[in-house]
C-alpha cells in the first residue's frame, strides 16, 4: 500500500497545475488534492501544501524512503518547475505538514527558484531530526534558502 499524500493549493493555482503535480507524485503515493483556504483579511501570497499526515513506523519509512529515488527526483522536478513558474511576480509558499512523535510539524519554504524548491523537497528527512529535538508540541521550521536546510523560526 502506498503512503498517502494530500496536496492542497490556493485559488491562484490552476486545476491543470495541481493535476500535473499530483500526477507526478502518484507513482509514489496515494495522492488526494484539495483547495487550500487560509482565512485572512489581507491578500496572501500563493501557497501550496503537501500534507503527509501521521508519520511513524511504516508510514515514515514508506514516505521518507522515496526521497532520493528516481521516481522522487522526477516528481520533485516537475513540482518545482510548476511551482517556480506559477505567478512569477509573487513568491510562493511551499508548505509541508506532518505529525511526528506526537508533534505537529509545519515547514515553509518561500521561493520561486526551482533549485531552492527542489532542495526543500530533498531536505525533508533532515526536518525529522529538527522536530525530534524540539520540546514543543508544535514545531515550525523555515527553509534557509542559502544554507539549503530547515531551521527553527
Amino acid at each position: 500500500m502506498k503512503p498517502k499524500l494530500r496536496i492542497g493549493a490556493d485559488q491562484s493555482f490552476t486545476i491543470a497545475e495541481v493535476s500535473e503535480i499530483a500526477n507526478a507524485f502518484s507513482t509514489l503515493f496515494d495522492v488526494e488534492t484539495y483547495e487550500y483556504v487560509e482565512l485572512s483579511l489581507e491578500q496572501l501570497p500563493p501557497i501550496i501544501v503537501f500534507a503527509l499526515g501521521f508519520v511513524s513506523g511504516g508510514v515514515a519509512s514508506g514516505f521518507f524512503e522515496a526521497i532520493g529515488s528516481d521516481l522522487w527526483n522526477a516528481a520533485k522536478q516537475i513540482a518545482s518547475r510548476v511551482i517556480s513558474q506559477h505567478r512569477r511576480t509573487e513568491v510562493t509558499t511551499v508548505r509541508f505538514e506532518y505529525e511526528y512523535k506526537g508533534k505537529k510539524v509545519t515547514l515553509d519554504c518561500k521561493s520561486n527558484d526551482t533549485k531552492v524548491v527542489e532542495s526543500a523537497f530533498d531536505a525533508l528527512t533532515e526536518s525529522l531530526k529538527e522536530a525530534e529535538n524540539e520540546p514543543d508540541e508544535y514545531v515550525y521550521l523555515i527553509f534557509d534558502n542559502s544554507a539549503k536546510r530547515w531551521r527553527l523560526e
